[in-house]
């Protein structure tokens, strides 16, 4: 193991154990579900891993941080060109409200478990998470860093940066690459992706009991697969200044009288029309409310298509805060299943007539029967899956026509990363 510029000290002890055997399909995704719970991923015995206690520390040499209880007592910061690596196994938890994985701009995390030996990284109270920061595009920036001497303002097409109290993110590279994250849990904490670029790994990762929004996304293109989100206080998914990639099956479920909004999705407010503008694509969700909170909002300039959708027990249905020259060339919902999710509304205008469009092939009027992410009723076929020109070939299922995030009568995924 390298690790520069780092105090440790080895105690002899346990790494993250493999889960039991998954559960079957049943309970998960109710409001009661163990996957929602801040103390899902805890320790439950040693398995010959040696447990190493990390100090606030700044990476600056590529490491390898082998299975172990790796203990954060403050921010971990990895540095531009540096890469961590971490075991299938490893648990990071964090010990201090301000422990932190922040890797900055053209640093790399990988953190690749497996469906046995997933990666967990949770708090003992609260903490702040973990954030990518990648040199892809934003739309809301300067150019504190301008490689390009007379650009007057930053106006060159695609160069904005943005420095915030995590460091700067953003630039002209939408391939950057953050790194890559599968089969990760992430327990009380937000992950953060912010100008990570269309090479980025997002997949298998559950992010649970976020006290506030779940997964945001920043600009980019980075793309999104198999992502469950369970417990948050706010948003599920949120999405803003500039976010054009894709995502696809993506499981969200909110806890009893908590979540506010399935999906946010925004460009700019202050700059609605802001280059690059938030254009992106969601493929076969499933989102469970809590009985409160919206299915989804799209508005400040936002332009996206959302298709093969299963949405129950929400409080509002989707809304759209859009110039009405952009539904439904520039913004779409349809082949969707709403039940249950509150009176359609005009709160702007023509929502409810959107809604209702058969040319949309949005029902409202089939309950999907929810068992867990996997809904029990015999549902309409959907759309082929079509994704856009930043995300890799090999990314996502295109022959994906079924409603949902779960392929009727097949496996549930995420049983292979959801908390037991």
């Amino acid at each position: 193991m390298r690790a520069s510029a780092m105090a440790v000290l080895l105690v002899v002890a346990g790494c993250e154990p493999a889960p039991p055997s998954p559960p079957s399909d049943a309970g998960v995704g109710d409001a009661e579900i163990d996957a929602s719970t801040p103390d899902a991923g805890r320790d439950a015995g040693p398995t010959g891993c040696d447990v190493e206690r990390v100090s606030p520390s700044v990476v600056e040499e590529d490491s390898e941080w082998p299975c172990g209880r790796w203990v954060l007592d403050g921010p971990v910061t990895v540095r531009p060109g540096v890469t961590l690596t971490l075991e299938p196994g490893t648990t990071l938890v964090a010990a201090d409200d301000d422990a932190e994985v922040i890797v900055e701009r053209d640093g790399r995390l990988i953190a690749e478990g497996t469906p046995t030996r997933p990666i967990v990284l949770r708090g003992e109270d609260g903490w702040e998470g973990v954030h990518l920061r990648g040199a892809a595009r934003v739309n809301d920036g300067a150019c504190f860093e301008d490689p390009r001497p007379g650009t007057p303002e930053c106006e060159l097409p695609g160069w904005r940066e943005r420095r915030d109290e995590r460091g700067v993110y953003g630039g002209d590279d939408d391939t950057a690459d953050c790194g890559a994250l599968r089969y990760v849990r992430i327990v009380g904490a937000p992950l953060v992706l912010a100008g990570c670029g269309s090479a980025t790994l997002v997949s298998h990762v559950q992010v649970d009991a976020a006290p506030g929004d779940a997964v945001t996304v920043i600009g980019g293109t980075v793309p999104l697969g198999h992502l469950l989100i369970t417990g948050a206080v706010q948003d599920g998914l949120h999405i803003e200044r500039g976010w054009r990639g894709d995502a696809q099956l993506v499981a969200i479920a909110s806890r009893d009288g908590q979540g506010e909004t399935a999906v946010y999705a925004a460009n700019r407010e202050d700059a609605p029309t802001a280059e690059p503008r938030t254009d992106f694509r969601l493929w076969n969700l499933t989102l469970r409310g809590g009985g409160d909170g919206r299915v989804m909002w799209v508005g400040h300039g936002a332009r996206a298509a959302i298709r093969n959708v299963v949405a129950a027990n929400f409080s509002a249905p989707p809304a759209f805060a859009l110039d009405e020259t952009e539904w439904p060339e520039e913004v779409v919902l349809e082949h969707a299943v709403l039940w249950d999710v509150g009176a359609l509304e005009d709160e702007h205008e023509d929502d409810a007539e959107r809604l209702r469009d058969p040319e949309r092939h949005i029902r409202l009027d089939l309950d999907p029967r929810l068992e867990g992410y996997r809904p029990l009723a015999e549902l309409p076929e959907g759309a082929a899956p079509r994704f856009g020109p930043f995300t890799p070939a090999d990314f996502g299922d295109r022959r994906a026509t079924f409603l949902g995030a779960i392929v009727p009568g097949g496996e549930d995924w995420t049983t292979g990363i959801a908390a037991p």
